[in-house]
């Protein structure tokens, strides 16, 4: 039996004060990308179709995404690659993203399936 709400593959939370910005019901095929604002202001994207998950009601914007991994830290950036397209090829925009990076400082947690796996907890040094 197959669960009602899976958790989406990657789950990425992002700081608080954070909000999701998704693509208008009047926007084109050219609109490719949601985006996240933060209290600064700063902008980043995220591509649309690989978002099955998205909230912003606890002070913070929550994605899930479908179809990408998360491979770790490149440079001080989470990296995450596309992996499996979600929808057909005539649904999908030539230029989509296939790699995304986020510097460390723009997300709070990493989750797989549900499990945090970013950033890890510190072991405590044995006496």
């Amino acid at each position: 039996m197959s669960h009602p709400n899976p958790l989406p593959p990657v789950t990425i939370e992002f700081v608080k004060g954070s909000r999701i910005h998704p693509v208008s019901s009047a926007a084109t095929a050219d609109d490719v990308t949601t985006w996240i604002e933060f209290s600064d202001g700063h902008r980043i994207s995220i591509p649309t179709d690989q978002i099955i998950l998205g909230e912003d009601t606890n002070g913070a914007a929550r994605i899930g995404l479908g179809g990408m991994s998360f491979e770790g830290l490149e440079n001080e950036h989470l990296v995450f690659w596309r992996v499996k397209d979600l929808l057909p090829d005539e649904l999908l925009p030539p230029q989509r993203e296939l790699k995304v990076t986020l510097a460390k400082r723009m997300v709070s947690r990493v989750l797989l399936h549900g499990t945090k796996v970013w950033p890890r907890q510190r072991r405590a040094k044995a006496k």
